[in-house]
């Protein structure tokens, strides 16, 4: 799944590949359950460079992503 942080309207936004485990959906909102350390961990999308699938993580204990 790609998340993404900061910008307006798509301008100076980032977007990252997370995996959706890590994903959790409410009623108003999408959620993490990694802390921003762990969010900011992969790497960022650019604009045209997308990946056919995201790479393989997993969330480890103390709240960071791993590659799996």
């Amino acid at each position: 799944m790609v998340i993404s942080r900061g910008g307006i309207g798509g301008i100076d936004e980032t977007l990252r590949a997370v995996p959706c485990d890590v994903v959790c959906f409410g009623a108003q909102r999408l959620s993490l359950t990694i802390d921003l350390a762990g969010f900011e961990g992969p790497p960022v999308l650019e604009t045209g460079d997308w990946p056919a699938e995201a790479p393989r993580m997993v969330s480890t204990t103390d709240g960071s992503l791993q590659s799996a």
